[in-house]
């Protein structure tokens, strides 16, 4: 079922997706991707959402919180300096303080 729903909003045009998708729609789809194994098309969606400053702290947390279960607690720790920034507000004061960023 998640296929054929990928496979649906594959059809919409651009205008439709950004008429349509709200960011929790798009960490949804993203989120929908990644657990049927396209994980490079679902990061780059979620830090799209990621990089958006109208989005909701509490979509971008549950993003984080995604990726902790599937990459590891630490996993911002491998990106890139910008990238892992992203994450910031959402870590807790040790974290933010720890040689692992």
């Amino acid at each position: 079922m998640i296929r054929e729903c990928l496979d649906f909003a594959k059809t919409f045009s651009d205008r439709e997706r950004s008429e349509i998708f709200s960011p929790m729609i798009w960490y949804r789809y993203a989120k929908s991707l990644y657990k049927s194994g396209n994980t490079e098309n679902a990061e780059s969606i979620f830090y799209t959402v990621l990089e958006d400053p109208s989005v909701l702290s509490s979509v971008k947390k549950f993003i984080l919180e995604d990726l902790q279960i599937w990459k590891g607690n630490s996993f911002y720790s491998s990106l890139t300096p910008e990238r892992a920034a992203l994450f910031l507000p959402f870590l807790n004061p040790s974290e933010k303080t720890s040689d692992r960023i």
